[in-house]
């Protein structure tokens, strides 16, 4: 059930982005539009294949469609895991070919959260996500306007941010070790 319900959605998302093209472009209301209907045709679909299953078939279906982890089995993480990582890989690499190598963004901010927010991570990964966002388009905003008419390319910045703050989390680490 969860090969076909991710078959189905890259095949879901691949219509989408297929019917939400105009000219070679997405257009933003199209992609919306095309989203909402085959939104539809889908929803529409299971509903009419929910009404030949027996009571018990549609129930499990139904709580799975709903979502919950109990049905969840430690021998199924391994599986999960190397999916997560192979398209973490690819996001990270497809990212990287279009924009070239940002660095320090990271590297920095997570530890910059930890500083101000402490280690709990129901704080931190939302907010190291956030924050993150924000500082690239603050850096990307005044990359395109500290030398105007022309741009600095975003890494400058990021490293003459990054590098400084990493030199004082190291001088305060070794500080704090010999205390």
């Amino acid at each position: 059930m969860a090969g076909a319900a991710f078959l189905g959605a890259l095949l879901a998302g691949a219509a989408v982005f297929a019917l939400g093209r105009r000219r070679g472009r997405i257009a933003p209301t199209r992609l919306v539009l095309a989203g909402v209907a085959v939104g539809y045709v889908l929803l529409s679909t299971t509903s009419f294949v929910q009404l030949w299953a027996t009571p018990t078939e549609l129930r499990t279906v139904r709580f799975w469609m709903l979502g919950s982890v109990a049905g969840a089995q430690w021998n199924q993480i391994p599986v999960v895991a190397a999916v997560v990582l192979v398209c973490t890989a690819l996001l990270t690499g497809s990212v990287i070919a279009v924009v070239g190598s940002i660095g320090f963004v990271g590297l920095m901010i997570p530890h910059l959260v930890r500083l101000t927010t402490g280690s709990d991570h129901r704080r931190l990964l939302p907010l190291t996500a956030l924050l993150g966002a924000v500082y690239l388009v603050l850096v990307d905003l005044l990359s395109r306007t500290v030398i105007r008419p022309s741009e600095l390319p975003l890494g400058i910045l990021t490293a003459l941010l990054g590098a400084p703050f990493f030199l004082w989390l190291l001088r305060r680490n070794t500080m704090m070790d010999t205390a």
